[in-house]
């Protein structure tokens, strides 16, 4: 009986492999590539299993001729790349959407032009008043440290909402301050702990500002939470949202990092995330909505859906609510390095050519135009630095750590190198 038992379930073993073969459901192992597929690939057999490997990639065999076509062309494209980054300060390397056509990466991975335009209906604070709080702040911080031992190095956010003030500065004075931020478009009541603002009410005096330094990065304040792969899914813009809330939930709760479900932002445009979209657009949704919730409450899939998704009709607790957002386009390089270093990492988009593509650690700087432009992309400033007299921002990418310097870019400034000084450029802040 135990031996007939033995020989039925091999036999429903055998049917059952058979049908997932037949459907072209089989998952190839990459030592065991057959004939035809390696006669396919030829010269690129190798660099393919390596690719295999490195990305852990499970591809089906009915799609095998397919992907093995695409990784023959893109390995000969990337090493045409890296004959071409030949003394240039950037390397070119094998990433994870090798087995994708150009047209499928465009399609599927990045956004498309209308993504990159800012929308002006999210009712963002106006970057020039932004700029005028951020000089507000920073001259508080300098009067606050004059003369008074005892006195805080630090003022507590003058926009902080709350209904409390101080006996050591006068009802006027304080109606001066509320109306200059008042001005500057924040609502609600001004907070005045006793040893802030004892004197004189702070007026802002740009012309004894601190300069710039030479180099700064959030990751070495410990508030940038690690770099996550968005996969073969053009949901760009949620990790870019999703990486400054987290962020500035970190800076604000003493760096406690906390991982923000993009999947849950399918309510943001009702049903997908890997259509493309703004930033700007789902900080107005959790400003005017409940608030995000954590990763684990609604797990990013894997691999992540290309068409619709269903937004949840009841999402878990949120974990962070947008108070605020800005944007900061039109402003100048030393702006954008203010507001970064004063309110927090900031949202960028750029347009994507191969060279980028294939970024694999250095400068940046392979120009962009109308002939190699493969799409746009969403990502996150979180710094800035000069290497052998060139300046460049330091962009955290949602493409997993093995892209670029273990999930980063340094980019070249100052030039709006592939419009990375004219796109998105926002910021948000939390309640």
């Amino acid at each position: 009986m135990k031996s007939i038992l033995i020989l039925v379930f091999l036999a429903t073993l055998a049917v059952v492999s058979y049908a997932d073969d037949a459907a072209g459901e089989e998952i190839v192992e990459v030592d065991k590539l057959s004939t035809d597929i390696q006669t396919d690939l030829g010269d690129d057999t190798e660099d393919f299993k390596k690719f295999h490997k490195k990305f852990n990639k499970r591809f089906k065999k009915k799609n095998m001729k397919k992907l093995a076509a695409n990784f023959k062309k893109n390995n000969k494209r990337l090493k045409a790349l890296q004959e071409k980054a030949k003394g240039k300060k950037f390397k070119v390397k094998m990433n994870e959407f090798m087995h994708m056509s150009p047209e499928e990466f465009s399609e599927q991975v990045l956004l498309k032009e209308e993504d990159l335009k800012f929308h002006p209906e999210s009712n963002a604070i106006d970057h020039k008043k932004a700029k005028k709080l951020r000089e507000f702040k920073k001259a508080a911080v300098r009067r606050a440290k004059k003369g008074r031992k005892n006195h805080p190095k630090k003022l507590k956010k003058v926009e902080k909402r709350a209904a409390n003030t101080t006996d050591n500065l006068s009802q006027t004075e304080i109606n001066e301050i509320t109306a200059m931020l008042r001005q500057m478009g924040f609502t609600g009541e001004i907070v005045f702990s006793e040893e802030e603002l004892k004197e004189d009410p702070i007026v802002p005096d740009p012309t004894q500002d601190e300069p710039l330094p030479g180099g700064f990065d959030w990751r070495d304040q410990g508030v940038i939470t690690p770099v996550k792969d968005q996969g073969s899914c053009g949901s760009c813009w949620t990790f870019s949202a999703a990486g400054i809330l987290e962020a500035q939930h970190a800076r604000k709760y003493n760096k406690e990092l906390i991982d923000l479900a993009e999947y849950q932002m399918t309510c943001v445009y009702g049903g997908t995330i890997c259509k493309g979209g703004a930033s700007e657009v789902a900080f107005e949704y959790y400003k005017t909505h409940p608030g995000i919730g954590l990763e684990k409450d609604t797990p990013y899939p894997d691999p992540p859906a290309s068409g619709d998704m269903s937004c949840k009709a009841k999402p878990p607790t949120p974990k962070v609510t947008v108070s605020s957002h800005i944007s900061l386009l039109g402003s100048t390089v030393d702006e954008i390095k203010d507001a970064l270093i004063t309110d927090g990492p900031i949202g960028v988009g750029i347009v994507v050519n191969s060279e980028f593509q294939y970024f694999g650690g250095g400068i940046f700087d392979a120009p962009c135009n109308a002939t190699n432009a493969l799409g746009g992309h969403a990502m996150i400033i979180t710094g800035f630095g000069s290497e052998d007299g060139v300046d460049y921002w330091i962009i955290k990418n949602s493409w997993g750590t093995t892209w670029g310097e273990d999930g980063y870019v340094k980019f070249k400034m100052g030039s709006n190198h592939c419009d990375v000084e004219s796109r998105r450029l926002n910021q948000a802040q939390i309640v």
